[in-house]
């Protein structure tokens, strides 16, 4: 997992106002993309979002491969 700042999403999200900044990140937390790092603190401002997010990683999904991995030699 990556660690990203608020500053680093508002740059990303090519955002200008703190609105749009509140609803792109509220999103990315409800798709599971982010996660808030609440040891970093909240940025003061309402509504409130934390300094710093974990960045998920999407999981490659290998089910498909299970029966070969679970494969026995007789």
């Amino acid at each position: 997992m990556k660690r990203v700042t608020l500053d680093e999403l508002e740059k990303i999200g090519k955002l200008s106002s703190y609105d749009a900044l509140y609803t792109f990140v509220m999103d990315l937390i409800q798709k599971g993309e982010l996660k808030p790092i609440k040891v970093a603190g909240l940025n003061g401002k309402k509504p409130a979002l934390y300094k710093e997010y974990k960045q998920i990683e999407n999981r490659k999904d290998f089910s498909a491969y299970e029966n070969e991995l679970l494969y026995e030699f007789v």
